[in-house]
């Protein structure tokens, strides 16, 4: 029995990372569940077996590659203030990894992610899943850093939560009662717009 949970577990990875050699090479749209088989050495009838059909293949490779591009986001934040205390508040901006480099390298194919979902409904509630957890990685991130801020140097972490969901719309939409509310919102822009007049 054991043998044959590996075998199957052996075939599903098989299967996966022959459909991300087929994305890298051929994009979204391009992939054909034969060329996923054929480069997984397995059958078309397999894949459909593990993950019903085509949008279900496509649900579960996409989804792991957001998941991927969260995580290693998020993980990168938490390597470049690991280990640091009495953080200034241009430690943390400095710290966050949306060099134009990392953002321009996963743009397009996020773009083409987001395009996928609207007709692949079981893509579209992975990308809800993988947007909740973004939610709570951040939070609890930003809570740890918070406790090693220099004194005097506070940060307000609605700034952080409405650059990275609510001026996304489509992250947004997918954080429900989580979401910032549009008077909230409101008030944080008139907050952080305010400017003292001169003395």
């Amino acid at each position: 029995m054991t043998d044959l949970r590996t075998r199957g577990r052996d075939t599903r990875d098989s299967i996966l990372e022959s459909a991300r050699n087929e994305l890298t090479r051929r994009g979204i749209l391009g992939l054909r569940v034969a060329d996923v088989a054929e480069g997984a050495n397995t059958s078309v009838t397999s894949i459909y077996r593990l993950f019903g059909d085509r949008h279900g293949l496509l649900a579960q490779i996409l989804g792991d590659i957001m998941e991927d591009i969260v995580q290693s986001t998020v993980e990168q934040f938490r390597l470049n203030l690991e280990g640091r205390y009495g953080l200034s508040l241009e430690d943390l901006v400095s710290a966050l990894p949306f060099q134009f480099a990392f953002r321009d390298l996963n743009n397009k194919f996020r773009l083409q992610i987001l395009a996928a979902a609207t007709e692949n409904e079981a893509l579209e509630r992975r990308l809800r899943e993988v947007i909740s957890r973004r939610h709570d990685m951040w939070r609890e991130i930003l809570a740890e850093v918070q406790t090693r801020m220099a004194p005097g140097q506070n940060f307000d972490s609605r700034v952080f939560f409405g650059l990275l969901f609510d001026l996304m719309p489509y992250a947004s939409s997918h954080l429900g009662d989580r979401r910032m509310s549009h008077d909230d919102f409101v008030a944080l822009l008139v907050d952080k717009l305010r400017v003292d007049p001169p003395r």
